[in-house]
C-alpha cells in the first residue's frame, strides 16, 4: 500500500506481507491508518467437498506504515471499510458467506471491536434465500451506527440498496427487507 499528500509525492509504500486484499485504509486520529482487508485463509486446491475458507481482517498501521496489530476474524469472510468510532475502537462492515452448503448465501457482517482489534460484538444480517452485503458503516448521532451494502431482490440477481442501522452495543434497531 501507499500514502501520499494528495501532490504525489509518496511519503512511504510498504508490502503487509500478512495482509489479504486491501478493500479500504482510512486516517485514524494519531496519524495512523486503520485497514480493511478480505482473502486471509491458508487455501491451496479447494474442492468442492473442501472448498477454501477466507476470512476478514484489520490491520491497524502507524503513520509510517508500520504494523501495530493485525487481527483475523473467522466469522467474516471479507471486510470492505473499516474506521475508528468515538471510544478509539474501529467499526467494520462486510460479509460472511458460508462455504459448506450449496444454499448458503453471504449475510452483512459488521464487527465493533476495541483499540487494539479485540472484538467486542459483531453481527450477521441477512436472510437464508438471497445474497446480503455491507460495504460501509458510519456513525450516528445517537452513538449508533448506519451499515450500507446491498440485497438481492428477485432470483435474477437484481440488486438493491440496503441501510441497517444498530445501536451503539450491536442491537439491530432497523432492518428493512
Amino acid at each position: 500500500c501507499q500514502y501520499y499528500t494528495g501532490e504525489l509525492n509518496v511519503v512511504w509504500s510498504k508490502t503487509i506481507e500478512e495482509a489479504g486484499e486491501m478493500w479500504s485504509m482510512r486516517p485514524v486520529s494519531d496519524g495512523g491508518f486503520i485497514m480493511a482487508c478480505g482473502g486471509a485463509g491458508d487455501c491451496e486446491n479447494g474442492t468442492y467437498d473442501d472448498p477454501c475458507e477466507y476470512y476478514g481482517q484489520l490491520v491497524r498501521l502507524d503513520v509510517d506504515g508500520n504494523v501495530i496489530w493485525h487481527k483475523t476474524y473467522e466469522s467474516s469472510s471479507a471486510l470492505y471499510a473499516a474506521r475508528e468510532t468515538s471510544d478509539g475502537g474501529f467499526i467494520a462492515a462486510g460479509w460472511y458467506e458460508c462455504v459448506r452448503y450449496m444454499d448458503c448465501y453471504p449475510d452483512m457482517f459488521i464487527i465493533k471491536t476495541d483499540a487494539d482489534g479485540n472484538e467486542e460484538w459483531s453481527r450477521e444480517i441477512g436472510t437464508n434465500d438471497r445474497y446480503d452485503m455491507a460495504f460501509d458503516v458510519i456513525k450516528m448521532p445517537d452513538g449508533g451506527f448506519a451499515a450500507t451494502g446491498m440485497s438481492t431482490i428477485n432470483s435474477n440477481g437484481y440488486g438493491a440498496m440496503r441501510v441497517v442501522r444498530i445501536s451503539a452495543n450491536g442491537n439491530i434497531i432497523s432492518s428493512p427487507q
